[in-house]
């Protein structure tokens, strides 16, 4: 089920695996309301449901993969994360919209900054990987916290 989603250009976004009709439509409304977070080199999302067996022991209720040569995002969203109330959902996936505003250096300090180190010194390698992932894990979430106070003040207009 593809739904085109239009803030300032048109984002088609896809939904796969999803039975549910009721999570389908929320999924589609949340994500018009989101739709100001989404890069402006996206063209296509694809919403993925993630079942029981598929999960392999995450923790996580979500998870975000760009692809900015294809203008792409893939979403994955685990079976737990409709267990959760729709205000944490909405966190959830504002939080993985967080991630694709740093997405690019992230996989720029993961992809070329970090590997050189791993010849060098596998010690140092592994200390400056927990730190950079330590500390891009708290710059998105401070934009979570940030998106989710301008979308706060744009309700409020």
């Amino acid at each position: 089920m593809t739904q085109t989603i239009t803030k300032h250009n048109s984002v088609a976004v896809e939904l796969i695996g999803f039975r549910d009709q009721k999570q389908k439509d929320f999924l589609f409304k949340l994500l018009n309301e989101l739709a100001p977070l989404f890069p402006h080199w996206v063209k296509d999302i694809e919403v993925r449901f993630v079942s029981n067996d598929e999960v392999n022991n995450s923790p996580c209720l979500a998870e975000i993969a760009q692809y900015p040569e294809y203008k792409l995002i893939r979403i994955n969203l685990f079976c737990i994360f409709f267990e959760d109330s729709e205000e944490k959902q909405r966190d959830n996936l504002i939080h993985e919209l967080a991630h694709t505003t740093i997405g690019i250096f992230t996989t720029w300090v993961r992809e070329t900054l970090l590997p050189p180190f791993e010849d060098i010194n596998t010690t140092l390698h592994e200390v400056l990987k927990k730190e950079t992932t330590y500390k891009l894990e708290a710059v998105t979430q401070e934009l979570t916290e940030t998106f989710k106070d301008l979308l706060e003040a744009k309700r409020e207009i």
